[in-house]
């Protein structure tokens, strides 16, 4: 008896489509970037201490690199350019959870006390998601390139 395996290969959304969401994933990114340096501006957040302007350069950073990701996607989204941006981006955001969590900039005085353990509980979850990520996307780009190697 044979027996036989099928690989289900996942469809991508139309080219179009996949270009509007990237073109909406850049506005969105420049209003996140007007709303904390604009209005209202990040000191407008009341768990927000003055500590935070220690990680907003990241934070902008990792916000910029996206931008540029996305900007690249509308123009050429392969699969070896898509998993280079996502890696490139999610290392970025990796940064920035480091440097929130050395930081701390939140402020939760005269509040719930469960809020500063729930938050840190957060970053250490968001940071070993993005750790998995990051290997993810490491990981494709090596069959990629693994492929990519046997074609020749």
């Amino acid at each position: 008896m044979a027996v036989t395996t099928h690989r289900t290969h996942r469809s991508r959304p139309a080219q179009t489509a996949r270009r509007a969401g990237y073109v909406v994933a850049i506005v969105v990114n420049l209003v996140v970037l007007f709303l904390i340096h604009g209005w209202p501006g990040w000191d407008a957040v009341p768990f927000l201490s003055p500590e935070t302007t220690e990680v907003l350069p990241y934070v902008d950073a990792s916000i910029a690199v996206g931008i540029l990701a996305n900007a690249v996607y509308v123009v050429r989204d392969g699969p070896a350019v898509k998993a280079t941006g996502d890696l490139v981006t999610t290392l970025v955001s990796l940064v920035v959870l480091l440097q929130v969590w050395q930081v701390f900039p939140f402020d939760f005085a005269g509040v719930w006390a469960g809020w500063e353990p729930l938050t840190y509980v957060l970053l250490g979850v968001a940071t070993f998601g993005t750790v998995i990520a990051s290997m993810v996307q490491a990981v494709t780009l090596a069959r990629l390139a693994a492929s990519s190697g046997n074609d020749r």
